[in-house]
This record gives structure tokens, sequence and C-alpha cells, in this order.
């Protein structure tokens, strides 16, 4: 964890807030700060750039009396106070200076606004009624996601423009967690007994041990609290189920389970001879994990790790040791010269491995110990 920000003690040129520190160096060395309530960066003493002149140093400013008056003007004309959204219009009439002369001189916009006597308008000023329509919002996502909110909950629901910015909440509440709280959609606190019986309810629609995305799947439909409250009381998922005195192993299981196991050795036997019958023949590791993708039973590396290796799969489920199917002299080379007429010429060593994969001829290295190196084949396919 790294040490807290130290203030800096200058005053935020957007916001006017305290809350700044600085930020190493920005443009021509000078001292940039970032600010902590708007998420900002400022340079100290920028350059102030007019319509008139180019640029001019932060030593020749207006006086205040004058910005002031500047700004009873604009108000006067836009029938509230402005905003810092008003200014790039007015700024391309050259009408007014630019923000940063009010930073440079006030601090901020909004001191320079709270100066001229006038009621700003920005959204970090709030009152009774705009913290109660905040809480609304809060409410509403509440309802909607059918969950306890989160820090990251109100940052994503503003990106869909579904509630304010984080910033408004923390202007009006202090922190986004404490308006979270306000508005009664906080995480509630489960107590180890309550745990207890959620992992007890659960255990009982299940016929296998519960599992992470079990409870996560609870949490997203807002039954239940995150994968993350049970770590935190229990230390890990097992210790859980065994505080519940929930089910350890598979009811399917005759012998001891493994915590990661998702089949027991009964069901993969089952699942091997229902992939052989609809084969017709012994399925090899490439038919088993052409299946596996289908979903109709487990993957090749899940047999070797229950059984201890594949052939022993095989013996478990009955079968003796997988044959590769064996080519003769014709079959090599009616198949060879079947590829060559499909490509319109010899076809290479991918080529030919890639259509061994397919089953449409034998592997080079079979080819090579039979009929001999694939360049002396090229004459008699066209190569």
């Amino acid at each position: 964890m790294g040490r807290p920000a130290t203030r800096s003690g200058i005053s935020c040129y957007h916001c006017g807030s305290g809350e700044t520190s600085k930020a190493g160096f920005g443009k021509h060395r000078k001292q940039r700060f970032y600010c902590r309530a708007c998420r900002r960066w400022f340079l100290e003493n920028p350059e102030i750039k007019t319509g008139k002149k180019k640029s001019r140093k932060t030593g020749d400013l207006p006086s205040k009396q004058y910005l002031i008056a500047e700004l009873k003007e604009v108000a006067e004309e836009l029938g509230r106070a402005p905003t810092t959204y008003d200014w790039p219009v007015l700024r391309e009439e050259e009408r007014v200076y630019p923000l940063y002369v009010y930073y440079a001189v006030f601090g901020s916009f909004l001191t320079a606004v709270k100066r001229a006597k006038l009621k700003p308008k920005y959204k970090q000023e709030f009152d009774s009624s705009d913290r109660e329509g905040l809480l609304r919002e809060l409410r509403q996502l509440r309802r909607k996601l059918g969950r306890p909110l989160f820090d990251e909950d109100v940052d994503a629901a503003r990106r869909r423009g579904e509630a304010s910015s984080p910033y408004h909440f923390v202007r009006a509440f202090g922190s986004v967690p404490v308006a979270i709280q306000a508005a009664g959609a906080s995480k509630k606190n489960y107590s180890r007994e309550e745990l207890i019986a959620i992992l007890k309810t659960l255990d009982a629609t299940l016929d296998r041990p519960i599992q992470a995305a079990d409870l996560q799947r609870l949490y997203d439909e807002g039954k239940g609290p995150s994968v993350k409250t049970f770590l935190k009381e229990f230390g890990t998922l097992s210790k859980a189920r065994r505080a519940a005195r929930t089910m350890a192993t598979y009811r399917k299981a005759k012998t001891r389970t493994k915590y990661w196991q998702k089949y027991t050795k009964d069901e993969l036997i089952a699942q091997l001879k229902a992939l052989a019958n609809k084969l017709g023949r012994k399925p090899t590791d490439r038919d088993i994990n052409a299946a596996s993708k289908l979903g109709e039973c487990a993957s090749a590396t899940t047999f070797a790790r229950m059984f201890g290796s594949l052939p022993d799969a095989y013996r478990a489920a009955g079968f003796g040791k997988v044959k590769p199917r064996s080519y003769s002299d014709r079959e090599i080379m009616l198949a060879l010269k079947k590829l060559s007429k499909m490509l319109g010429r010899m076809p290479t060593f991918h080529e030919i491995r890639r259509a061994s994969i397919r089953g449409e001829c034998p592997s080079p290295g079979t080819i090579v110990r039979r009929i001999g190196r694939l360049t002396d084949l090229r004459s008699q396919f066209g190569g």
C-alpha cells in the first residue's frame, strides 16, 4: 500500500478544492498538480492566451473588480450564473478573458462566481433536494441490479447515462460508499451463521460439492453474498464446506474423489463407451477432444489425470490398446494421387499432414517409411 498523498497547499484551478498534490512537472518544467476532488490536472501559474495578444504572463492580469464585472455582465445576458461550459462560445467571440485568468486571480472559477455574488449552477453545489435526487438514482440502480451496490456500479451506471457522476456523490455526501449507505443500497453484512445457512440451502439443490461458480451465480441473481465474503469469513471454500457440513464428494462416487474433479470415474467410463458406440470403433485422443469441444464428454487430459494415462482409461472401459490404422502401399499411392488431383500439384509436407489429421491420407512419416522421400515422388504426381 502506497503512502498517502501530501497536500500541496494550492487550490484547484477547476473546482477550488484544497485536496491537491504535486504531480511532477509539465510543459516548460512547470510544477503540475492533481486534484483528488475533480480528478483533473493543472499547472502552476499557466500562460494566459488571449485573442489580442499571443500570450501574456500571469504578472499582467486584470483586476478582480474587472473580472467580477465581466461575470455579472455575462450572467445578466444568460439569465443565470455562467459556467465553464459557456466559456468556449464566449471565447470564440473574444468577449471574455480565458478561464486561466480566473484561475490565476481567484484560484478557481467557482470562487470568482461566488465573489460576484452569483448563485452557482455547478453540480458541486447541492442542497437537500439535490441530495434526495442522487439518492433516488442509487435506489433505482439497486432495484435494477437486484443486489447491493458498489463503487464500480455507480461508475458503470454513469457511463450508461443511468446515474450522475461519482464526483457528484463525493461532493454531496463525502464519498460514494457513504452515499450508497445513505440510500440503503449498501451490501449486507452477513454473519457466520447466515453464510452457513446459505451454503446448506445451496447444497440441498446440488448433487455435487459447492463450487465458486455456484456462489457467483447466487450473487449475480441478488440472492447471496459474493465469493469474497465467504473467503474472508472462512479462508477457503473447502473450509466453508466443512464448517457448513455440506457435501465434499460426489454422490455417484464409490471411492474418494479429489477437490478438482468434475466427473467420477464411472461417468468417464460411460462417456468412453458411448463415444465408442457412436463411432463404431475405439475412440482415439483426437476423437475424445473433438467430442469434448461439442460437450459430449470430458477431454483426453481429464481421462489421463483421472486414470493415470489414456491407455489405463481404455483398459478401465474394457478396451484394448488402440492400434493406428495401417495402410497398404496401394492405398498410400491412391491417397496421394487423390490429394494431388485436388490441389493440381504434388502436396507439400504440411498439406499432407493436415490431410492426415482429417483422415484423408497417411501421415508424412508413414509415407516416407513405406514409399520413400517426398522429393522423390514429385515426378510421379506433377511436382
